[in-house]
């Protein structure tokens, strides 16, 4: 049996708290048992630090799983370029798609062109126009789980501070929800297909200009690692870790930015948004082109003139001293050098001793094992619930 439980909370203190830095939390446990068990539910079954070959397939194919986005920003580029209707409404009984995206970017393009003050504001406001685009696609999807508030419900829900009241039927839009996932998957094999063909063409037409060569030797041939995550017994295993392990970091990295993207990370897309958006008019109304003129005028006139030949004759003396010795400034800068360097690493064995003395502390208090919980959104899959799930 699953229990899913409902917490109340204040909707503006929430929205406004995404914009504080995330805290470092940390779960304390005294077993290695535990240990492994809050591992495995706060990370998955990744562990960078460990070499599998696993682990490093599963990389890769995560990262070729992105092939499936093109289908989608040529989708998006083919629907603003050619004018295609998206956003449907009622007009006397009719139905009629507007191109709205269509009209905005024409709108921007005619504009930017005529004149150029006009691009700071638009860079912002173009990042406002993806997260708003991004939202309405992740609208289209029939599941109710996979759906978020549009912008309208969120500024009504901030403003007011009101929740909006979304109850969820069992198996609600079932039917609808398996055709989407099939259109999707189709579309992704699609075009899976396609960089196959791609690249099995670039592969046939660089053996056509090398006259013929020979497959590569597959590394990943008679390859074995210890299930219970001991030392690699594989040879190349201090070479590959280090790809593993960027390669995780990568995927890290892409995830938290499909979490902004897709508004897994409602509230902080929510704030960059509006934030973009009122950043775009507020640059609207600043004349970069008279700082750009004025600064770099400024840098000009004062750098580059001949009167840097008086600077160097009255005023590098009297900061280096009249009878400088360039072997003797060198030396006193390499010492001041030395000296910073020391100070520097003074600082980082005393900022690692109150490290070390903290990790002691919470050990001999809470448990001898730590697990750091994700700040962020970094996992693989999303936890959707089943269609036979209901919310009330």
């Amino acid at each position: 049996v699953t229990i899913r439980l409902r917490m109340e909370y204040d909707l503006q203190k929430v929205s406004l708290g995404a914009l504080q830095p995330r805290p470092a939390n940390y779960i304390c446990l005294s077993s290695k048992k535990d240990f492994k068990v809050a591992y495995f539910v706060c990370n998955g079954e990744e562990n960078i630090n460990r070499f599998a070959m696993e682990d490093l397939t599963a990389y890769r194919t995560e990262l070729e799983s992105l092939i499936g986005l093109k289908w989608n920003i040529r989708t998006a580029l083919m629907t603003i370029l050619f004018w295609r209707g998206h956003r449907e409404i009622k007009v006397f009984g009719w139905k009629i798609k507007l191109p709205i995206h269509s009209a905005l970017a024409f709108y921007l393009g005619t504009t930017l062109v005529e004149d150029l003050n006009r691009f700071p504001s638009y860079c912002f406001f173009c990042v406002f126009w993806l997260l708003a685009a991004t939202n309405e696609y992740r609208m289209k999807n029939p599941s109710p789980w996979h759906g978020s508030m549009t912008l309208f419900e969120m500024w009504y829900t901030l403003l007011l501070n009101k929740d909006i009241p979304d109850d969820i039927a069992e198996f609600e839009n079932e039917g609808a929800i398996r055709e989407y996932e099939a259109e999707i998957e189709r579309h992704y094999e699609q075009e899976k297909a396609l960089a196959k063909e791609t690249a099995e063409r670039a592969e046939a037409v660089g053996d056509f200009l090398k006259g013929g060569s020979s497959n590569p030797e597959d590394v990943q041939e008679d390859l074995s690692t210890k299930v219970d995550g001991g030392p690699s017994i594989n040879p190349l295993a201090a070479a590959l870790l280090p790809i593993q392990q960027a390669l995780g970091e990568v995927c890290k990295v892409v995830r938290i930015a499909r979490s902004l993207l897709m508004w897994d990370e409602s509230h902080l897309a929510f704030i960059i948004a509006n934030a973009c958006l009122l950043l775009s008019f507020v640059c609207l109304w600043i004349p970069w082109s008279f700082f750009v003129r004025w600064t770099s005028r400024t840098l000009v006139w004062t750098l580059l003139g001949p009167w840097m030949k008086l600077v160097d004759i009255y005023v590098i003396p009297r900061m280096f001293g009249d009878n400088a010795d360039p072997d003797e400034a060198l030396r006193q800068y390499a010492r001041q050098q030395v000296l910073n360097l020391a100070l520097a690493n003074e600082a980082v064995l005393q900022k690692r001793e109150d490290v070390m003395k903290e990790r002691a502390m919470r050990r001999y208090m809470f448990g001898r094992y730590a697990v750091k919980v994700p700040a962020w959104k970094e996992y693989r899959y999303r936890d959707v619930p089943l269609p036979e799930v209901r919310k009330v």
